[in-house]
C-alpha cells in the first residue's frame, strides 16, 4: 500500500463568537482511497453538533467534551471537488478549524483520546507509515513556540485558549 499524501490542506478561524457555525471553504482532490479529516478547537460552553462537507456528515472519531473542546471528524472517500466543511455548534462560539484531504487513507481511524488534562500522551503505532493527526486546546494558555508535529495545521486563538493541530507520518511502529 502507499503512504498516505496530504492533497490539500485548510484552515479558518471563526472569530466571531455571536455564531454557532464554523465554515472553511474545501477541495477534495481526486485520487484513490480519500479521507477528509477536519480537526477543531474551541473555549465555549457550546458543543459541536456535528460537521458536514457539501452536506454530507462527518463522523467523529475523538472528542474531549464541551468548554474546552479539541475534537477530530473524517469522511471516507468524501465527493471530488469544492464544498464547505461546516462545524455547527449548540450555541455561539469562536472556534479554529482545519481540514486535510488525504489519498491512499484506509477506511475508519484508529483514536487515542486523551482529555484528562495530560500534557503528554503515549501513542503506539502498530503498523508502518502510519498517519498521525492530532490537536489540543490549552485554557488561558500563552503562544505556543513549537510543535509536537511535524507538520502544524495550525496554531493559535480559540477563544480565550490557544489551539494547536497538526500531522505527521510514523514511518514505523513503536510508542511515540
Amino acid at each position: 500500500s502507499a503512504q498516505i499524501v496530504v492533497e490539500n490542506a485548510g484552515v479558518n478561524f471563526d472569530s466571531d463568537a455571536g455564531t454557532a457555525a464554523n465554515t472553511l471553504g474545501f477541495s477534495v482532490g481526486a485520487g484513490d482511497d480519500r479521507k477528509l479529516v477536519v480537526s477543531i478547537n474551541s473555549e465555549t460552553a457550546a458543543d459541536i453538533t456535528g460537521i458536514t462537507y457539501g452536506g454530507v456528515a462527518l463522523t467523529n472519531a475523538a472528542r474531549t467534551g464541551t468548554t474546552r473542546i479539541a475534537e477530530i471528524w473524517y469522511l471516507d472517500n468524501p465527493a471530488v471537488g469544492t464544498a464547505d466543511v461546516v462545524a455547527t455548534f449548540t450555541g455561539n462560539a469562536k472556534s479554529r478549524m482545519g481540514a486535510l484531504s488525504l489519498q491512499h487513507a484506509k477506511p475508519g481511524v484508529s483514536v487515542v483520546n486523551d482529555s484528562t488534562g495530560t500534557t503528554n500522551i503515549t501513542l503506539t503505532t502498530t503498523a508502518l507509515d502510519t498517519f498521525v493527526v492530532g490537536c489540543y486546546t490549552e485554557n488561558n494558555g500563552g503562544v505556543i513556540s513549537s510543535s509536537p508535529f511535524a507538520t502544524e495545521l495550525y496554531s493559535g486563538d480559540g477563544g480565550s485558549c490557544v489551539t494547536q493541530a497538526g500531522y505527521q507520518n510514523e514511518p514505523a511502529a513503536g510508542a511515540k
